[in-house]
């Protein structure tokens, strides 16, 4: 095994784990080498040089990736309450607001577009950050979440193709899409443990 040294001309320069410096044509290789990348070395009979590149084994860390997962998973586990999901509620639907504000703000300036790519993956946080809440709010009244989000994005896909027939604005669309939220925010929890986690009152 050899690793890339140097890069001359029409020479290569190996260098080996020995300490030995081998210069090789860049004929030997398919194609031009990176510094620092490793090969394999072969020589025929006849004096010929071949230089084959290794490859490099991608260690996948099994436990840090499930970890990770179970993490992001834990978002939309357990139950939250009816006064933690309304002041979460509200702090998102300020953030979206403001978020919307600013992207259209300089959504007609080819200078700043690069500020709606912002707005657009900080609303897609949010949005994930609240889904998460709502989720669990759901599951603090005993209820699971894929029927209620199913028909939540139906409702959404109506109203925004409503909206988009008539031209009316994004920030006035969202009116009608924060009823069905706000109401499950209202709702009693069930009140004792269920298959989501423990009662924790309202």
């Amino acid at each position: 095994m050899a690793s890339v040294i140097k890069i001359a001309k029409d020479k290569v320069y190996l260098g080996y784990p020995d300490g030995h410096i081998e210069k090789v044509p860049t004929s030997a290789f398919d194609k031009v080498p990176s510094i620092g990348s490793e090969v394999k070395v072969y020589k025929s009979d006849d004096g010929e040089t071949v230089v084959v590149p290794t490859k490099k084994k991608i260690e996948l860390n099994i436990d840090a990736a499930q970890n990770g997962a179970g993490a992001a998973l834990s978002m939309f586990s357990g139950r939250m309450t009816k006064g933690e999901y309304i002041v979460r509620f509200v702090i998102s639907i300020v953030l979206l607001v403001i978020i919307a504000m600013v992207g259209d703000k300089f959504s007609h300036s080819w200078r700043y577009r690069w500020v709606t790519s912002v707005c657009w993956m900080a609303s897609t946080g949010v949005f994930i950050w609240w889904l998460s809440c709502f989720i669990r709010r759901l599951h603090d009244m005993g209820m699971s979440a894929g029927p209620i989000l199913v028909v939540y994005v139906l409702m959404g896909a109506i109203v925004c193709g409503v909206a988009s027939s008539f031209g009316a604005r994004h920030i006035r669309v969202a009116g009608p899409l924060v009823v069905l939220p706000l109401i499950m925010g209202f709702r009693d929890a069930q009140p004792c443990d269920n298959k989501y986690g423990p009662y924790r009152g309202d």
